[in-house]
């Protein structure tokens, strides 16, 4: 996915009827979005997606920032 978005300024991601992430695709996905230059806005998420990449993000930026 990011092998495509990288080479945009700019990327909105619909999470529409996603009832469903793995924490390794979570982990992944916050650590590609942060080392990414695209500018990614999620529109649509569930509150448990939302759940998931806060905490999944809050554990990268006490580990890697």
């Amino acid at each position: 996915m990011f092998t495509d978005i990288n080479n945009k300024t700019e990327v909105i991601l619909d999470f529409k009827n996603i009832e469903f992430m793995s924490r390794s695709f979570a982990q992944e996905y916050i650590f590609q979005k942060h080392t990414s230059n695209t500018k990614i806005t999620e529109i649509n998420m569930s509150n448990s997606i939302k759940q998931l990449l806060n905490i999944v993000s809050e554990d990268f930026e006490k580990t890697c920032l």
